[in-house]
């Protein structure tokens, strides 16, 4: 019986240390998991998804096998765990998965808005991407970003401005020096992005005018700016509204052309301003990008409100603001 008992005993040491090696090696991790309480997702422990993430390398697309992260709010708690792991090749992954859940989620947000401050400068790109599908339900977040609208990386520094502008215009405008331009000389008023560079000049031709410009830079890429143009009163001038609108642009086209660049107008629109008719129209420059320009007329005088940028730098929402911002203030200006 004795012997018996002794059997009994060495059988189940046998079965509780085989057990403990399989938990050890067991390649799902699922009894480790479950003594570590992680949590879990499609019977799979934290630890383990860690290890697929870690596989699947630090930038999209990722393999089949992490695509059920996607939609999955079951996931969710397992996703924030391996955002807060120390491996950047764990938390790039995850930060990824988080930044196209479900937006409604105030953990999501608050884990993006956290990933910030990551020293990794992929992390805080998907984690600015992600806050971005937010809007203005992010507004408790701004005061993480907006340090970003200085990051060393200029991507990210230009991301986060585009991101700002989604969540908070109000305050990306004051983070980066928006101030109201009024010129009484010339009669009109603009916001711009930080301080303006005025300048004139005389510019001969078969119609000779005198011109005003002002430019302001936005983070150092695209170009905001009005031009005016005053012609004398017994030169050659249009008679109607659109032949004037035409000779406008016409002459900005011209003016492109004079600094050996090759324009190509790709569209044009009616606009109005106060009751005064207007034409917006695009022009792409090879090699250098396009002007977008709404032109107007106040008698003799050619108003131009233009942004020039590239394409994959313009800031769409900061161009249209600073466009709706122009007002002609006639009874202000003064004669030349």
């Amino acid at each position: 019986m004795k012997k018996r008992r002794r059997w009994l005993a060495a059988l189940a040491c046998l079965l509780l240390l085989g057990a403990i090696v399989g938990a050890i090696f067991e390649p799902n991790r699922v009894a480790r998991g479950w003594l570590a309480g992680e949590p879990f997702f499609r019977w799979r422990p934290a630890s383990y998804w860690k290890e697929v993430l870690r596989a699947a390398g630090d930038k999209p697309p990722y393999p089949k096998g992490t695509g059920g992260f996607y939609p999955k709010e079951a996931a969710l708690n397992v996703m924030l765990e391996c955002a807060r792991d120390p491996d950047p090749n764990v938390r790039k992954p995850a930060l990824y998965f988080l930044s196209v859940g479900n937006p409604r989620l105030d953990k999501i947000r608050e884990a993006l808005t956290q990933a910030l401050a990551d020293p990794d400068p992929q992390a805080r790109l998907t984690a600015l991407n992600g806050l971005a599908r937010y809007g203005p339900s992010a507004h408790s977040s701004v005061p993480a970003i907006l340090p970003l609208l200085h990051d060393s990386e200029f991507q990210i520094a230009f991301v986060a401005n585009l991101v700002l502008w989604d969540i908070d215009p109000a305050a990306v405008r004051e983070a980066t020096g928006w101030k109201q331009f009024t010129s009484g000389q010339w009669g009109y008023s603009v916001m711009l992005p930080g301080e303006p560079v005025e300048s004139e000049a005389s510019i001969p031709g078969p119609v000779p005018s005198v011109s005003h410009q002002v430019l302001a830079v936005e983070g150092g890429v695209s170009q905001f700016g009005v031009a005016v143009a005053d012609f004398p009163a017994e030169g050659i001038f249009p008679p109607t509204d659109e032949e004037r609108l035409d000779f406008g642009r016409n002459s900005v086209i011209t003016g492109i052309k004079a600094k050996g660049l090759t324009p190509k107008l790709s569209g044009e629109t009616a606009i109005e301003l106060g009751g005064r008719k207007g034409r917006e129209f695009l022009v792409e420059v090879e090699g250098m990008g396009f002007i977008r320009s709404r032109l107007f007329w106040e008698g003799r005088r050619l108003y131009q409100v233009k942004v020039a940028s590239k394409p994959e730098f313009l800031n769409p929402k900061a161009a249209d603001y600073f466009m709706d911002a122009f007002r002609i203030n006639a009874t202000e200006a003064k004669p030349r």
